[in-house]
């Protein structure tokens, strides 16, 4: 709209905006999984916004990691359930499966991704969010890019789940999915494991932060 007013006021030569593609919530780290989630997002939905298409310069200096952890959902839950610096970030279908498994205990720090976004905190679990999708992801992998508004809701959610860690990102799959893959295959830093004594839950502040 603003390009036609001025169009139509004679003035033909326009500068292109600029793109506020700084990042200055998320880690290094996860910046990176980000920017590669939104390029599988490019190559298999139509019609990005433009600001989904550029890639984010992260200016969170601290240190960060991401892990793929394959160990058991129950024990990572009681590890960081009594943690104020964490969340767990899952769909309506996990969410009732936890309430019925965790009745009668606290259940703030559970998210779904429409509840959390617009918040952040510094660690961040996302459960479950890909293979509760599997079939649209599966699809797209099988039969290429489609023009279809569902299939940008169902990337959105990931994409708000995982945007949400300002330092440490845990994702627990436990069916696996071609688009965990690509991003395990492509992404580097990315530490895969079972073992939940290999990952650090604590996260380190620099003077920037």
């Amino acid at each position: 709209r603003i390009k036609q007013m001025f169009s139509y006021n004679g003035v033909t030569e326009l500068s292109e905006p600029l793109s506020l593609n700084s990042n200055f919530r998320n880690s290094k780290t996860v910046t990176s999984l980000i920017n590669y989630y939104n390029e599988i997002r490019k190559k298999y939905v139509s019609s990005l916004k433009l600001e989904n298409m550029l890639p984010e310069n992260s200016k969170n200096n601290s240190s960060g990691n991401v892990y793929i952890y394959n160990g058991n959902t129950q024990d990572i839950v009681d590890k960081i359930k009594d943690a104020s610096n964490y969340a767990i970030v899952l769909d309506d279908t996990e969410l009732k499966k936890i309430e019925t498994q965790n009745q009668n205990e606290d259940l703030s720090m559970f998210y779904t991704p429409q509840s959390i976004k617009g918040v952040e905190y510094e660690n961040i679990l996302v459960l479950n969010m890909l293979c509760g999708k599997k079939e649209i992801y599966d699809t797209l992998y099988n039969y290429g890019k489609k023009k279809d508004k569902s299939l940008h809701y169902s990337f959105n959610l990931f994409y708000v789940a995982i945007t949400r860690a300002k330092y440490n990102l845990i994702i627990l799959e436990q069916d696996p999915t071609p688009v965990l893959k690509e991003l395990q295959n492509n992404v580097k830093n990315i530490f895969v494991t079972a073992d939940i004594d290999e990952i650090d839950f604590n996260y380190h502040k620099d003077a920037f932060q």
